[in-house]
C-alpha cells in the first residue's frame, strides 16, 4: 500500500486555506497584555498578546499601525481586532491586527515606568550596590507561595543539584493588596535567619497579578537587604521593579534555583582540579629546590679544604711524573753520547761515564725531592693554619666552649639585650641541641668606655 506523500508547501496551503474558510477567525478581538513590541522601519509592528496562561504572535502592518492613536508598549492591556491566519512561508499562525485601543491596564503600566525612573534616579538599580552570589550556597531562603509550579519547581531543581542544600521557605502572599507587606515580611525574616541567598519570586501572570512586585516599599525592602537576592518573577517576559533592584534577575523560578544553587558535580570537579594543579606546582617546587641543593652540595665540596689538598697533590704528581720523564730522557741522551766519544774519553770507559752521569742526575733528583718535600710542607702547614682559622670563626666551635646562639621565634639573632621582651619566647642553640625558654626578666647593663 503506498502512502501519499506531500510537500511542506502543500500542507502549510492547505492549514491556510481552513484558517481562511473559518468565519469565526476572519473577524475577531482579543484581549491581552502587550509583549516585546518591536516596530520595524517601514511602520510595521510586531509584538506578542498574552495572558496569564497563553499567547499569540500578532503583526500590525504599516497601513494598519498609522491609524494608531498610541504608541505601542510593554504592559499595556489592549483590545486587537483583525483575524488569525497562517504565514505560509514560515509555517506559524499569527494575529493580523487591523485595529487596537488601550484598556485601563496602560495607565497601570505608566505607573510602573513613573516608578521606575524615579528609583532609578534614586540609586536602586545602581551596579555597584549589587552584591555577589555565593558559589556554594549551604542555606537558600525562599519567599514565594507555599502552594503553586513556582515553589515546586525551585525545591525540585535544588535539591537535584545538591541534595544536601538547606532550604528555608517563608510562606508569603504574592497576589493582592496583602501581598506587599507580605512579601517585605518575607525578605526581612529570611535576612535575620543568615541564609547564604535569597529567591523572591512567582510564577507568572499579567501586570495586575505581578504589581505586588512593582512595590515602592517591596524596592526598598530589596535594596535594604544585606543577603544577596534572586528575583524570580514570571516568566522570560515579564518584568518587574523588584528585578531591577535585585542583586540578580532570573527569567524563571526554575532559572533562580539553578542560579542560588551549585551543582554537587561540578564541584567535586573543581576540587578534582585544583587538587591536580596543587599537585603539580608541589611536584615542580620540590624537583627545583632538589636541584638548587644538588648545586650547592657541588659548590661545598669544591670550596672544601681537602678539595683544595687534592688538587695540590694531583699538581704535584704531576711536576714529579715530568721530573722523572726528563731525568730519563737525559740519561739517554748520555748514552748515545758517550758510543760517540769513546776515543776522546779513552781513559774511561762507557760504563765509567753513564755511572758518573747517573750519579749527578741522582744528586739532582734527591735536590729537587728535598725541595719539592719542603713545597708540600709548607703549604700543608698553611693549610693547617687555615682550618683553625676557619674553625675558630666556627658558630659550633664556639658554641662548645660554652656559648649559646639565642634568636628569636622567626630565628632572627637576638644580639642585645634591648632586644629582648618579658615573656617573650626564644631558642637557645647549644653544640649538642636546642631549647625554648622565655624571658622572665631583662637587664641592661651600661657599656663604660675607657
Amino acid at each position: 500500500m503506498n502512502k501519499k506523500i506531500y510537500s511542506v508547501t502543500q500542507i502549510n496551503s492547505y492549514i491556510w486555506g481552513m484558517f481562511s474558510q473559518d468565519f469565526y477567525l476572519r473577524d475577531l478581538s482579543i484581549r491581552g497584555e502587550v509583549r516585546d513590541a518591536r516596530y520595524w522601519k517601514d511602520g510595521t509592528i510586531y509584538f506578542t498578546l498574552k495572558d496569564d496562561k497563553s499567547l499569540i504572535p500578532c503583526v500590525c502592518f504599516k497601513d494598519k499601525a498609522a491609524g494608531l492613536k498610541f504608541k505601542l508598549e510593554d504592559g499595556m492591556s489592549v483590545i486587537g481586532t483583525g483575524s488569525v491566519s497562517v504565514y505560509k512561508e514560515g509555517g506559524k499562525y499569527q494575529f493580523y491586527v487591523s485595529g487596537m485601543e488601550k484598556e485601563g491596564q496602560g495607565d497601570l503600566y505608566a505607573e510602573f515606568l513613573e516608578l521606575k525612573n524615579r528609583l532609578e534616579e534614586m540609586g536602586l538599580f545602581a551596579a555597584e550596590y549589587k552584591q555577589k552570589i555565593p558559589y556554594m550556597a549551604k542555606r537558600v531562603g525562599i519567599v514565594t507561595a507555599p502552594t503553586g509550579a513556582a515553589v515546586r519547581d525551585i525545591i525540585q531543581i535544588s535539591r537535584r543539584r545538591d541534595p544536601f542544600v538547606q532550604l528555608i521557605l517563608y510562606p508569603a502572599v504574592v497576589q493582592g493588596k496583602q501581598a506587599p507587606e507580605s512579601l517585605i515580611r518575607g525578605i526581612r525574616a529570611m535576612d535575620a535567619a543568615g541564609v547564604d541567598v535569597m529567591i523572591v519570586g512567582r510564577g507568572g501572570g499579567s501586570m495586575e497579578d505581578l504589581w505586588a512586585f512593582n512595590n515602592e516599599a517591596v524596592a526598598q525592602a530589596i535594596f535594604d537587604c544585606s543577603t544577596p537576592l534572586i528575583s524570580a518573577v514570571g516568566h522570560e517576559t515579564d518584568t518587574t521593579i523588584a528585578d531591577y533592584v535585585a542583586d540578580l534577575r532570573a527569567p524563571t523560578p526554575s532559572a533562580a534555583a539553578e542560579l542560588a544553587v551549585r551543582e554537587l558535580d561540578e564541584i567535586t570537579e573543581r576540587i578534582e582540579e585544583a587538587g591536580s594543579r596543587l599537585k603539580h606546582s608541589l611536584k615542580t617546587i620540590l624537583s627545583d629546590r632538589k636541584l638548587k641543593i644538588e648545586k650547592y652540595t657541588e659548590q661545598l665540596k669544591r670550596l672544601s679544604p681537602q678539595m683544595f689538598l687534592n688538587d695540590k697533590k694531583q699538581k704535584a704528581q704531576a711536576i714529579e711524573d715530568k721530573l722523572d720523564a726528563l731525568i730519563d730522557k737525559k740519561i739517554a741522551e748520555l748514552k748515545i753520547r758517550s758510543r760517540h766519544n769513546d776515543l776522546l774519553i779513552g781513559h774511561l770507559s762507557p760504563d765509567s761515564l753513564i755511572e758518573q752521569k747517573r750519579q749527578k742526575a741522582e744528586a739532582l733528583r734527591f735536590k729537587l725531592d728535598g725541595s719539592f718535600d719542603r713545597h708540600i710542607k709548607d703549604v700543608k702547614h698553611r693549610m693547617a693554619l687555615l682550618i683553625e682559622r676557619y674553625k675558630a670563626r666556627s658558630p659550633l666551635d664556639r658554641l662548645g666552649g660554652g656559648y649559646v646562639y639565642a634568636s628569636d621565634e622567626k630565628g632572627k639573632a637576638l644580639i642585645s639585650a634591648g632586644d629582648l621582651n618579658e615573656g617573650e619566647m626564644v631558642r637557645l642553640r647549644f653544640k649538642d641541641g636546642t631549647a625554648d625558654a622565655r624571658i622572665e626578666k631583662v637587664e641592661q647593663s651600661g657599656i663604660v668606655s675607657a
